[in-house]
């Protein structure tokens, strides 16, 4: 009897240290630098969407502040002409003309030119392993937004010169292209030129379009 509360007694002892030991290596693993391991394809699209959310909310409040009372801004407007869309991330409407603004929050560093297809993005973790990710060009990508805006403006009835800027969040743009916003002054330079070119009609006219 008592040679089996004895064996009963070392089997839980072995159960528990079992235990424990399982328990410190699920730890381990916990620890493990996993940036070691993984690849541009792995990483977290929720943290990224997240973070070009933050992305828009302030690029949205960086554009506020460069506006004059009788500005007028749209956020994430769609239009499609001949079958071809374009989601415009802010579009400006002032007597000085039609402004699209492309925000992008791309942290790391940026590798590339205007005329490239893609960017090289370099990213570096906490604990200093780096990885880098192709990004689509948002200077070839305003142009193309440009160009479809003014031909739906056209097509409306409306024909005005259209421009379009790109605003880096980080301000680390890999070119100094004249597309590229440096700070809110020179934004506001930018939507605010010498000329006016719009009548408060045609403002008015492409203001309901948009809303």
């Amino acid at each position: 009897m008592m040679d089996e509360i004895l064996l009963m007694s070392a089997g839980i002892v072995f159960v528990t240290i079992f235990a424990i030991v399982l328990f410190f290596v699920f730890l381990y693993i916990l620890s493990i630098d996993k940036s070691k391991y993984i690849y541009p394809k792995d990483i977290d699209e929720t943290e990224q969407r997240r973070a070009g959310k933050i992305g828009e909310l302030n690029g949205i409040s960086f554009i506020k502040s460069a506006l004059k009372k009788d500005d007028y801004l749209f956020s994430n407007v769609t239009v499609i002409h001949d079958n071809r869309e374009a989601e415009l991330d802010n579009v400006i409407v002032n007597k000085h003309g039609v402004f699209i603004i492309e925000v992008k929050n791309y942290s790391g560093e940026l590798y590339g030119l205007e005329d490239d297809y893609e960017w090289d993005k370099i990213n570096t973790t906490a604990y200093g392993n780096s990885y880098c990710k192709k990004v689509k060009n948002p200077i070839i990508q305003v142009k193309r937004q440009v160009y479809i805006l003014a031909k739906y403006l056209k097509y409306n009835g409306i024909e005005v010169c259209v421009e379009g800027y790109v605003l880096l969040m980080n301000f680390n743009s890999p070119t100094d292209d004249e597309t590229i916003i440096y700070d809110k002054e020179n934004l506001y330079n930018l939507i605010h030129p010498h000329h006016n070119c719009l009548k408060p009609e045609t403002i008015s006219k492409i203001n309901r379009l948009f809303s």
